[in-house]
């Protein structure tokens, strides 16, 4: 339960930091909003490794791997030919934001 309230309350500092007027949030990530992204990811990744009891969840799911869907995004946005790999990009990203929405109820 104590993983959960974690990520819960990273979830509300970043919520606090989000520009919520962003149509594009992942491109107008600061400094300020970076630490609390890498504190909400490593919440989320702990989460996953306990919560299979099976033991295949895993926490080496980390923000570089958001930081790279960001990235892809970003690069995708001025090149159109970037095919399978901003598919996984928005899909990543995705799944992020539900999994944000769902600290939020």
């Amino acid at each position: 339960r104590l993983l959960i309230l974690e990520a819960i309350q990273a979830e509300k500092r970043l919520w606090v930091v989000d520009d919520p007027t962003s149509s594009t949030p992942w491109m107008s990530y600061n400094a300020a909003s970076r630490k609390v992204l890498i504190d909400l990811t490593k919440s989320i990744a702990k989460l996953n490794s306990v919560a299979n009891c099976r033991r295949k969840g895993r926490d080496d799911l980390d923000y570089d791997i958001l930081e790279g869907a960001y990235s892809v995004l970003r690069a995708s946005s001025q090149s159109q030919d970037m095919g399978g790999i901003r598919v996984l990009a928005v899909d990543i990203l995705g799944c992020f934001d539900s999994i944000r929405q769902y600290l939020r109820r």
